[in-house]
């Protein structure tokens, strides 16, 4: 080898030591500062059953406006009365591509009695390869008729043939009444 062909492959060493070094101090750093989505592929290969499944896709209708949403199990914070936590099986709503249910700045978290809004963003609640990934940080779910956290909003739940509509009332004239369905079969 020539001296400058030793040099080149000298400076490739060098690129690949740094890089080795930094992308494991990078994800530390990362999940210190708050980014704890980064256990999501470790849950998803260690203990899947711990992540909830996605189950489908649904429409949500706001004023004419319509978002294509998934739709995830989760046991995390299912909404309770007056905005209390609760523990125990529900379906998360979440908008396309990890964002926020556009306008709202959050997404639902349902049960077949109850209709919860949550704003984590995907730091702290991940959608990972048709898996819903939420932390230990994961924020509490407020039901939208809590006038404290909540939305302050009346909803009404329907059952319409194998599945249940789900209508949020305005309390404001320039709120929207924001109309889904989701299937029964979801909820199994």
């Amino acid at each position: 080898m020539t001296k400058q062909e030793l040099e080149k492959l000298e400076e490739k060493i060098k690129r690949i030591v740094f890089w080795i070094i930094f992308i494991p101090l990078l994800i530390f750093g990362l999940y210190c500062i708050g980014f704890r989505c980064l256990e999501a592929p470790i849950y998803y290969y260690t203990c899947r059953e711990k992540m909830g499944a996605y189950v489908g896709n649904i429409q949500v209708n706001d004023n004419g406006k319509k978002y294509t949403c998934c739709v995830y199990k989760s046991f995390r914070n299912a909404n309770g009365r007056r905005g209390q936590t609760v523990e125990k099986p529900c379906l998360a709503i979440r908008g396309m591509f990890n964002l926020a249910l556009i306008p709202y700045s959050g997404s639902f978290k349902i049960t077949k009695t109850r209709v919860g809004i949550f704003n984590d963003h995907f730091t702290q609640c991940l959608p990972f390869f048709g898996y819903l990934f939420e932390t230990s940080m994961t924020l509490p779910v407020y039901s939208v008729d809590c006038d404290m956290k909540g939305w302050d909003r009346k909803f009404k739940i329907t059952r319409k043939g194998n599945a249940l509509e789900y209508h949020i009332f305005p309390r404001e004239k320039k709120q929207g009444h924001i109309i889904f369905s989701v299937p029964l079969k979801f909820f199994d």
